[in-house]
């Protein structure tokens, strides 16, 4: 994606699963102050991972993006499970009447776990799920979502990572890829963590430039 003037967004981040806003091995807030300091307004979306399914994380995403009432850019960033989710709520957002703004997405190593990959995610993986959230994780498509899409995978992640990362790149129409040197399965190491924040950037500088364009036409 080329870089482009600064510009802010409305950012809503949601974790890996399981995780919660500090954990004992990643501390979102390193992030979300690293957002705050490129001049965005970064949220911390919580889902109940523990009694709601893939499809409420899903509609909680979704109705959290409906009520941000803020003008500037709308990005949907997530982590591993939270970029699934991301990816999700931004293919609903794409019918619903309340969504007016520029909306993107930013997506680091999603999880393998839609449905023409989840049978190759291994059985101990799959055992680790409560049965109602594998019966749901086995039958969700992958996202038809037509807003633009930035993708990242660390270099030293599972191929199943990244192969899921080129299937989104084959199926969806704006999605563009990196591949995070030296970076495994953790957004906050210190190779990805600036990665990620630069690409909310640049996406917001691109939803904007965007804007502009069309008030201008």
């Amino acid at each position: 994606m080329p870089r482009s003037a600064k510009a802010s967004a409305h950012v809503l981040f949601t974790p890996g699963h399981q995780e919660a806003f500090v954990n004992p091995e990643r501390d979102y807030r390193v992030l979300t102050e690293a957002l705050a300091a490129e001049g965005h307004t970064p949220a911390f979306v919580q889902p109940d991972w523990d009694r709601h399914t893939p499809r409420q994380w899903i509609e909680q995403l979704f109705r959290t993006a409906e009520d941000v009432s803020s003008e500037n850019p709308l990005i949907l960033a997530g982590f591993s499970f939270g970029a699934l989710v991301s990816l999700a709520a931004a293919e609903r957002l794409q019918t619903s009447a309340r969504t007016t703004r520029h909306l993107g997405v930013v997506a680091a190593s999603v999880s393998p776990y839609f449905e023409s990959l989840y049978p190759q995610v291994s059985e101990k993986a799959r055992r680790a799920l409560r049965p109602e959230v594998a019966a749901e994780l086995g039958a969700l498509a992958l996202p038809d979502v037509r807003y633009p899409v930035q993708l990242y995978v660390g270099t030293r992640e599972f191929q199943l990572m990244h192969d899921q990362a080129a299937q989104i790149m084959d199926t969806l129409p704006d999605v563009q890829l990196e591949l995070v040197d030296e970076a495994g399965h953790d957004v906050l190491h210190e190779a990805y963590l600036p990665v990620m924040v630069a690409g909310v950037s640049e996406m917001a500088s691109r939803l904007t430039a965007t804007d502009s364009d069309q008030a201008v036409a």
